[in-house]
């Protein structure tokens, strides 16, 4: 097995995607979909696809997580104990707090001094203006992981994919945790089911 680290995760990802492509006839249409970290693998690996849902992907950096939110882990178990990884949409828990309290049980009580720059983690990142790979992009106004103008910044720069070959669903009142939003069912998945039959 690997060690651990963003280079031997890309690696990895991109022999499983190899993998599994080899398995299905040629030119059978595959979509990558990922979130967050795996958005930026999805991003990253995206030639291999037909398109790429992207939900709150992890592809520019972004400095503003609330430093005062959580003061240990402890705490943090605590007092979200029902619920420790802010799985929950706004308002039931504080999109600041939650945020903050995913970060630190995973990097420890200074996640804000140790989360690196996204962009610099996968050896072969794509500039903006590189990209070339239909897109449907999700993400929300409350997110304190990732740069909620993420969206808005890929559809205006990603100049090689045509305007109907790429999609933000953007909402002001969603954080990070996109899986558990209530509008995941719904609203968000038809988005996305519309957008893939569309570019056939």
């Amino acid at each position: 097995m690997s060690q651990v680290n963003w280079p031997n995760h890309y690696s990895d990802s991109e022999n499983f995607v190899k993998k599994t492509l080899a398995k299905y006839p040629p030119n059978t249409n595959v979509y990558g979909l990922g979130l967050s970290m795996g958005g930026l693998t999805a991003f990253s690996l995206a030639s291999y696809f037909k398109a790429v849902i992207l939900m709150a992907p992890a592809i520019q950096r972004f400095n503003l997580l609330p430093k005062d939110s959580v003061t240990s882990n402890v705490e943090a178990r605590q007092m979200l104990k029902d619920d420790p990884w802010g799985y929950k949409s706004p308002p039931v828990i504080d999109p600041h707090y939650a945020a903050l309290l995913a970060a630190k049980m995973q990097f420890g009580p200074n996640a804000e001094k140790v989360i690196p720059d996204p962009t610099k983690l996968i050896p072969k990142f794509r500039p903006y203006s590189d990209f070339n790979t239909p897109f449907f992009i999700i993400n929300g106004g409350l997110d304190k992981l990732v740069d909620p103008r993420v969206g808005f910044d890929l559809i205006n720069t990603t100049t090689n994919v045509p305007n109907d070959k790429k999609e933000l669903y953007f909402q002001d009142d969603m954080w990070h945790n996109i899986w558990f939003d209530r509008r995941i069912m719904k609203e968000i998945m038809p988005r996305v089911l519309s957008f893939i039959k569309r570019i056939k």
